[in-house]
């Protein structure tokens, strides 16, 4: 045997790949060093031969013991390892689990939006029934959540609310915010308009915050008293037959006694006005017919109309009426626009 086939039978020996025969020849080799076989012809001098077999073998099991002592610690780093990635992931799962059961939740919200001439009647998750003038926007959640039930309005509606003592109803409306358990009004705010909550049934609670972006009710506020009894920043509790007017010129916000029919003609059909500026009645039909009304001249803006009711007549019918009334004159430019023309208010107005 050479000697590089010795040092190969010696590296499958460490290996553990010899079979009996060959580990029987290893022990051999070693133990024959000795017993004055001529080593030289073949390997070399016995003693260093004795000596290279020896360190190699040594060192064979040197490096195997070194692999056995990585084997047993390789598997408790290995179980560190887990047992962090177990911590991680459970660190991972337990925050989304918190996130999902004590965050806000997100709210799907509905925006529904009337053209001039349109109204629509609107039934919400929680049986509250709202019926929507023309131009008008409701914006609300596809479902209630929480402790209130909280929409936002722009325009005129009559709602009919119902009834959740522990979940009041909120409505923000510009400047103004009504607060309801359950009850029936009207609230009309349309943009650049006073506001009006106007009472059929049970109570209401309103307050304004004049410029807040989200005014709250101000319950526990010190009340500030105008030259005409009107405050700022109140809280006012509202029965049947009672209207909170808000100025949005002042700011100011008061309660009256009104006759009801007066603001809630609309969502039966009837155009009713009283007391009111030609102006302002000419927006409303704007809204009602879904058209341009258009001033040729200043003059008949400021007229009065004293009182009027029109049911399901058409808009140059309403018009022509109105001409007897306030001597003013129209022009039909199209289907969609209609241009006033008068010199002025009559002497009676």
């Amino acid at each position: 045997m050479s000697k590089k086939e010795l040092e190969e039978l010696i590296e499958k020996y460490l290996a553990g790949k010899c079979n009996k025969e060959e580990r029987r020849l290893i022990r051999k080799f070693y133990d024959h060093f000795d017993d004055g076989t001529d080593w030289e012809a073949g390997l070399g001098d016995p003693g260093k031969m004795k000596k290279h077999m020896f360190d190699h073998i040594n060192e064979g099991i040197t490096k195997k013991e070194a692999r056995e002592k990585e084997a047993q610690v390789l598997p408790l780093w290995k179980k560190w390892a887990f047992a962090a990635a177990v911590c991680i992931l459970l660190l991972l799962v337990g925050g989304w689990w918190w996130s999902r059961h004590n965050a806000a939740p997100q709210m799907a919200f509905v925006e529904k939006t009337t053209s001039g001439g349109q109204k629509s009647t609107i039934l919400l998750s929680d049986g509250t029934r709202i019926r929507l003038n023309s131009a008008g926007k409701l914006i609300y959640p596809e479902k209630f959540s929480g402790d209130t039930r909280e929409i936002r309005l722009i325009g005129e509606a009559f709602f009919d609310v119902a009834h959740d003592e522990k979940r009041p109803f909120i409505i923000r409306s510009g400047d103004i915010t009504t607060t309801v358990l359950g009850t029936s009004f009207n609230i009309s705010a349309f943009p650049e308009q006073d506001i009006e909550v106007t009472v059929a049934s049970g109570k209401v609670a309103v307050s304004s915050d004049p410029g807040g972006i989200n005014p709250q009710p101000a319950t526990g506020s010190p009340k500030q008293a105008t030259s005409n009894g009107a405050t700022r920043n109140p809280q006012l509790l509202l029965s049947p037959g009672q209207q909170a007017f808000f100025d949005i010129s002042e700011g100011t916000i008061e309660k009256k006694e009104v006759d009801i029919k007066k603001y809630l003609a609309w969502k039966e059909g009837e155009i009713y006005f009283e007391s009111i500026r030609f102006e302002e009645a000419m927006a409303a039909l704007e809204r009602w017919y879904g058209v341009s009304i258009k001033f040729e001249t200043e003059a008949p803006k400021d007229c009065v109309i004293a009182i009027a009711a029109f049911t399901d007549e058409r808009l140059t019918s309403v018009l022509k009426t109105l001409t007897y009334i306030l001597e003013f004159d129209f022009r039909i430019v199209s289907d969609k626009e209609i241009v006033i023309t008068g010199r002025g208010c009559p002497e009676d107005a």
